[in-house]
């Protein structure tokens, strides 16, 4: 295994077989492995297939299966982006330069000094000099989605600090917009290397035991964007998810249960939640301002 001088870290086929066998988890993107005591390595599931299965060493030119993805409205005529560099379309006509791949991870490395909230990926991960994956420290704590059972003024604790944490990343051009994701989804599977589906939900957000304080994980990937630039659509895409997380957790209300508005609607203003704030929540549509006075606003609430 070898170690650049800016911490980088490659691996040889024989070193990523014995590192496979430190799985600790995996999700819908990749999968995570024990690395040492402070730092832990995520793969990207389609990098380690093609080793795994020994089918064929990823290409270092012409890759198109692993530098393209079909994705939306994007600039390339042929509706594709190569995800070290591609430009999304805004609302008012401008394109913004979204960081991904190899590119996010540097990006990341050069935002930490300015998040002092959030830990962001450490380092790429590379397999015979092929970008495959990042190295990210070790965050122990609590799954948020397991400590639904926390008074309620706990709970709106913790989103506080949640909130003001993708705050702090959405200055710095850093969209998380999987907050949501939780460990009893009914939509969120992966199909293993032997075909069979499995279950991998699970939160984005770590809670400390002790102090209560939140991380934000899964700062890499298909859950967070990175730009060069302000983007009002990925700061929707991330309060949305924020706002979700919040109704999951914080009220107790089961999404997948009423996904239907009017019965959202009735169940909140059941609880008592204030009439101004109902159809701001059920229609995924508020600002941070919105999000922080709806906190404040529950505060003489006791329980939920």
């Amino acid at each position: 295994m070898n170690t650049n001088k800016n911490g980088d870290v490659n691996l040889t086929y024989d070193e990523l077989n014995a590192l496979l066998d430190k799985e600790i988890g995996h999700g819908t993107d990749g999968r995570v492995i024990s690395f040492d005591r402070n730092r832990l390595i995520k793969l990207y599931h389609k990098y380690v297939r093609y080793y795994k299965n020994k089918k064929q060493a990823i290409a270092t030119e012409d890759d198109t299966d692993m530098k393209i993805y079909h994705k939306g409205d994007y600039k390339k005529v042929d509706d594709t982006f190569d995800m070290f560099r591609f430009y999304e379309k805004e609302e008012n006509g401008e394109f913004i330069r979204i960081r991904n791949g190899e590119a996010a991870i540097k990006s990341a490395q050069e935002r930490q000094m300015k998040v002092t909230n959030t830990r962001l990926p450490q380092n790429s991960v590379y397999i015979d000099g092929k970008f495959a994956g990042c190295t990210l420290l070790t965050i122990r704590g609590i799954q948020i989605h397991k400590l639904i059972g926390l008074p309620f003024a706990l709970k709106r604790k913790i989103m506080k600090k949640v909130l003001y944490n993708v705050k702090e990343l959405m200055d710095n051009y850093i969209y998380h917009i999987d907050l949501d994701n939780s460990p009893f989804t009914k939509n969120s599977c992966y199909t293993n290397d032997e075909g069979k589906t499995e279950l991998v939900g699970h939160s984005h957000v770590i809670i400390n035991p002790v102090t209560l304080k939140p991380q934000l994980i899964d700062l890499d990937g298909k859950s967070t964007v990175y730009t060069d630039s302000y983007s009002k659509k990925l700061e929707h895409q991330s309060l949305v998810s924020f706002n979700r997380l919040m109704i999951e957790f914080m009220l107790g209300i089961d999404l997948d249960e009423y996904k239907d508005e009017e019965d959202l609607s009735y169940i909140l203003e059941k609880i008592g939640i204030d009439i101004e704030y109902i159809d701001m929540l059920v229609s995924n549509n508020m600002t941070y301002e919105d999000l922080n006075n709806f906190l404040d606003s529950t505060h003489g609430i006791e329980r939920i």
